[in-house]
């Protein structure tokens, strides 16, 4: 008897700590970006990132910015668990097309560490 009460505690317990596992997927921060120039997918162009910056640093030194990543061939690129705050994001590529370098800029603002935008940035001579 006192086996039986023991095993249906134990079997009591391991529901309930079963129960408290939490199931809810992890969302966490992601911003895709897609570059244009004239309506025109820019394939292969780096895009830099400035974190925690109100003013925009520029073009000119690309050393200031903190990290960089490379789109793809249909110039798209996503980056996860961007941090809370408000970042700078400079995209650098070549337009084909006219053979000219290209680049443009856009301000975000994180406001949660759940936060999703899928965007463009506009590239130009």
């Amino acid at each position: 008897m006192k086996s039986l009460k023991l095993l249906s505690l134990a079997a009591f317990l391991f529901l309930l700590s079963a129960s408290c596992v939490d199931n809810e997927p992890v969302i966490q921060s992601q911003i895709c970006f897609t570059t244009y120039h004239h309506e025109r997918v820019i394939p292969h162009t780096k895009v830099y990132v400035k974190y925690y910056a109100e003013r925009f640093p520029g073009y000119d030194d690309r050393s200031v910015y903190d990290t960089h990543f490379d789109t793809d061939g249909s110039g798209q690129v996503c980056m996860v668990d961007v941090p809370i705050g408000i970042h700078w994001f400079a995209c650098f590529g070549v337009d084909s097309l006219i053979g000219e370098d290209v680049f443009g800029s856009r301000r975000i603002n994180v406001p949660s560490s759940a936060y999703q935008l899928d965007t463009i940035i506009y590239v130009s001579e």
